[in-house]
């Protein structure tokens, strides 16, 4: 019973998080500018995939992430 009480409490977790997720993406998404530089670098990342070059993939994928990180802070900040 304290298993499934804990799991309970975990996908209540997990759900808030993902929600707080998909604000701030959606807050970062409306940055002038954003959706299209995601678009290019998901491009990118494709490429990088398609052409079999993992380091590749790393390196524009954590950009990406980096990427992604700083517009979801402005926007943030934007919103105060």
């Amino acid at each position: 019973m304290a298993n499934a009480a804990l799991e309970s409490l975990e996908l209540l977790l997990l759900d808030e998080v993902h929600y707080q997720l998909r604000l701030h993406r959606l807050r970062s998404s409306t940055r002038p500018g954003r959706a299209q530089a995601a678009f290019s670098e998901h491009k990118a990342i494709l490429a990088a995939l398609q052409g079999r070059n993992p380091a590749q993939a790393e390196e524009v994928m954590r950009a990406h992430v980096r990427s992604a990180r700083f517009s979801a802070l402005a926007a943030a900040d934007d919103g105060k």
